[in-house]
């Protein structure tokens, strides 16, 4: 599986987790100001739609974030990882990924 933000590939746990060492940046995570539910999304650097899912474990505590970060960040790439196949795999009708840049 080829990496959606560079040249690496490799099978897909390995690409997973060349996600979450290379590419981390992509992956945001924040509060709610006024609900205080924690959130984390990541877009896909071909299409540009955002994956934006809601943590449920510890609904409100900011330090959740801090504490899981690493594990945030391979949920939130599982995400991206399932979308890329879905979306742009050819073996399922989708765009190769140059012809979305």
């Amino acid at each position: 599986m080829k990496c959606p933000f560079c040249s690496f590939e490799g099978t897909r746990n390995a690409t997973h987790g060349h996600l979450a060492d290379e590419h981390g940046e992509a992956v945001r995570a924040w509060a709610e100001e006024e609900s205080g539910r924690l959130y984390y999304a990541v877009k896909c650097p071909l299409c540009r739609v955002e994956i934006k899912r809601h943590l449920k474990p510890r609904w409100s505590d900011p330090a959740f974030i801090t504490e899981f970060w690493p594990e945030i960040k391979l949920v939130a790439f599982d995400q991206l990882l399932h979308h890329y196949a879905w979306t742009h795999s050819t073996e399922r009708g989708g765009k190769p990924p140059d012809e979305h840049a």
